[in-house]
């Protein structure tokens, strides 16, 4: 009988600690994902970024385009 106790003593302990092992792998990924996002956001603002200075550069190319054509009538 206090073998059997024993035992099931044992197998409590691997199982909290089976538990306390899935709790932490949780967390890791819970802050992985957070850290995902934050990285993504960035990854967003960086493309937008981008994205407005490729407009602002084509529309510079347009005006001395436009400059040339300008004093070419000259």
């Amino acid at each position: 009988m206090e073998q059997r106790l024993l035992q099931y003593q044992e197998e409590i302990r691997l199982a909290n600690e089976a538990l306390r092992r899935s709790e932490e792998t949780a967390e890791l990924l819970a802050e992985k994902g957070r850290v995902a996002e934050e990285e993504a956001a960035l990854l967003a603002q960086k493309a937008a970024d981008a994205e407005r200075e490729n407009a602002r550069l084509r529309l510079t190319n347009i005006k001395t385009e436009e400059e040339k054509v300008g004093y070419s009538d000259l």
